[in-house]
Formats: structure tokens, C-alpha cells, sequence
């Protein structure tokens, strides 16, 4: 990233701490297509792969990823960095609920209380005149690449030319040849990162790339989210021309400074999420995260109903017997019975009041 006309961040603070160990001074170009390196059907290179095989610079310093094609091209370092491919999406397509996400705010033994005392109310109701039915749930979630595959709802690309976009499409995994194929046939892909990340953000759409690269939109944008699942791990190396005698240098101060902490301490500068904050808002509950809530009522319910009917069976019997009378007909009796108790009670109770008033 850019601050006025100077440049900074990990790979900037990465150059300063190489430098100072091997002793060299350098002077720092922004690459002219804005590419990492891709090759083409006659084999020439773009991007910061391509300056540094033609000449045009001595080093490559970037979130570059080590691959095949690229070692054959040009020199690489040890990595600095691993990373592998992720998927980026807003928090309200990833974060899925479970029925029992309404169990959270209480402990174990809170809720076996509550749970005795409400089979306890439970069991004291007769007769439930209805119940209500809980709808189902629409919600999409994504959690990971088998997910993103089984599904046509959420449109999903990668960054155009990457090497991320190369996984995919050399890989013999189903899945990922799936996605491949979804991605060439929607032409989903985009032509930035940033790109990919305001996409993600406006919604309906899911960010595929590195991890490394994920992980700090989500540290800068807090309706962003990434997946869990991670695939296709590697590193991102410095570049240089074949040859150059710097090369096993330049990994041996890589490692030195790993080795010190110095790599970790610039990651957790420069990841450090900007959305602390915002952790301790609570968000509106959504109905379907109280779906389980109402399954539970509906359960406890049935419950009660269950041991209304099964009380009035056991007496029906006992007064069939009596009364020689089938089971049947008794318990229609005595449901009948009971309907029009409550009903009569109503008007007696609507003269009460009038003569409490009077």
C-alpha cells in the first residue's frame, strides 16, 4: 500500500530487514501491468515474473507464489510466507445457525433447571387447543468448496490469469474441476483483488484466492468473512534472475529472520484486524437463529398433549368399565364435557365483573 509517495507494509518492512542483513541499498518500482507473472501460449512472461526475466529489475518482492512455472523462469527463495487458496464472502452467507444456537447464553447446569421446571409446567397442561408450526429456514451457507460447488445461488470467481485460477484447472479433484468449469463458463473471474473484495462486500458473491491475502480484507473490512477450509497450501518467495549469485543469501537471511520472530512480528502488524470493536456489539437476533427455540416449544407441545390424552384414556377406561360403556365413547364424553365447562364459565364470569362494576 501507498502512504503519500512512499510505499509500506509487510513486503516494504520484509526488503528493509533483507537489506540490512546482506548490506545492500535499493530503489523501489511499482510493476507497469500491475501482474505477477503469467506465462503466455509462446512462452513469454508478464507481470513482476517477466521484468525480472527480461532485465528490467533485479528483484521481485510481492505475495509472489512459489510454483513450478515460475522456478523454472527465474530463481526463487525460500518462503517468507505460506499460504494456500480460501474462499472470502459476507458474514451472513458464511456464518450458518444451528437449531441450538439459542442455548448459548446460559450454561449447562441454567439449562437443566429450566429444563425440569418446563417438564414439570409440562406435564400439568391437559389439553393444548393448538400449536403452531415453526417455518423452515432458506438460509444459504458456505462453509467451504464443496458447498460453493453444490450450489448455483452465490456467483463465485477468482483473480484472472492467477495461480490460483491454475489449481483449479490442473487439479483432478471433482470438485475443483467443477469450480473451474463454473468459473470459465459464468466468466466470473476479476481483473484485481480489490475487485474481488468489493464484490464480496456488496454480496451474492464469493472471493476465491490466497489466504494470506483474504485474511487481511478481513482484517480491514468487518462484514467480510473467510472460510475456514484451506486448500492448495504453498509459499510466496522473492524472485530474481537464474543465476543470481544473492539467491542463497537472500533465503538464508528468510530463515534468520523467521527463526528470530521477526516474520511473525510483521505479520501481526500488518493483519491486525481494524474490527476489535466491533466484537462486543450485539447484533439483532435473525428468526431462523430461533428455530431451535421453537422446535424445542413445539416438542415440549406434544408433550404436553401426549399426557392430556393418555390421563383422559386412563380415566375413560376406568369409567367405561363402570358405566358399560365403550372407551370411545366415554372419552368423547368427557371431552365434550370439558369444552363445555370452560365455554359456560365465560358468561358467568362476564356477570361477575358487571356486578363487581354495578
Amino acid at each position: 500500500m501507498s502512504k503519500g509517495s512512499q510505499l509500506e507494509g509487510f513486503c516494504m518492512d520484509l526488503l528493509s530487514e533483507v537489506a540490512k542483513k546482506l548490506g545492500f541499498k535499493y530503489k523501489v518500482q511499482l510493476v507497469k501491468d500491475s501482474s505477477y507473472g503469467r506465462q503466455d501460449e509462446s512462452g513469454n512472461w508478464n507481470g513482476m515474473i517477466g521484468e525480472v526475466v527480461r532485465g528490467e529489475a533485479d528483484l521481485a518482492i510481492a505475495p509472489l507464489t512459489l510454483t513450478a512455472a515460475r522456478e523454472k523462469a527465474v530463481g526463487m527463495t525460500k518462503p517468507f510466507m505460506q499460504t494456500g487458496i480460501s474462499i472470502l464472502l459476507r458474514k451472513d452467507i458464511s456464518e450458518g445457525t444451528s437449531f441450538f444456537d439459542f442455548l448459548t447464553p446460559f450454561t449447562v447446569e441454567t439449562w437443566v433447571g429450566i429444563l425440569i421446571a418446563y417438564l414439570g409446567t409440562a406435564a400439568c397442561i391437559f389439553i393444548v387447543a393448538s400449536s403452531s408450526k415453526t417455518p423452515e429456514s432458506t438460509h444459504l451457507t458456505v462453509k467451504g468448496f464443496d458447498d460453493l460447488a453444490n450450489q448455483d445461488t452465490i456467483q463465485y470467481g477468482c483473480l484472472a490469469g492467477s495461480s490460483t485460477l491454475a489449481f483449479f484447472k490442473n487439479s483432478n479433484n471433482p470438485v475443483y474441476r467443477r469450480i473451474h468449469e463454473h468459473m470459465e463458463r459464468t466468466k466470473s473471474f476479476v481483473s484485481s483483488m480489490d475487485e474481488g473484495v468489493r464484490r464480496a462486500k456488496e454480496g451474492n458473491y464469493a472471493f476465491i484466492g490466497e489466504s494470506v491475502s483474504l485474511d487481511l480484507a478481513v482484517a480491514r473490512h468487518c462484514e467480510l468473512v473467510r472460510a475456514h477450509e484451506v486448500i492448495g497450501m504453498r509459499g510466496y518467495s522473492i524472485a530474481a534472475p537464474l543465476g543470481y549469485p544473492v539467491i542463497k543469501n537472500l533465503s538464508v537471511a528468510i530463515l534468520q529472520l523467521s527463526e528470530a520472530g521477526e516474520l511473525a512480528y510483521l505479520r501481526s502488524k500488518w493483519w491486525a484486524s481494524s474490527c476489535t470493536a466491533d466484537k462486543a456489539k450485539s447484533s439483532a437476533v435473525q428468526p431462523h437463529s430461533l428455530k431451535g427455540m421453537f422446535l424445542v416449544l413445539s416438542l415440549g407441545l406434544c408433550l404436553g398433549t401426549l399426557l392430556a390424552v393418555l390421563e383422559l384414556t386412563s380415566r375413560s377406561r376406568s369409567s367405561a368399565a363402570d358405566q358399560r360403556k365403550s372407551c370411545c365413547t366415554v372419552l368423547t364424553e368427557e371431552l365434550s364435557l370439558r369444552l363445555r365447562t370452560n365455554d359456560a364459565n365465560r358468561p358467568q364470569e362476564s356477570v361477575d365483573k358487571d356486578k363487581e362494576k354495578a
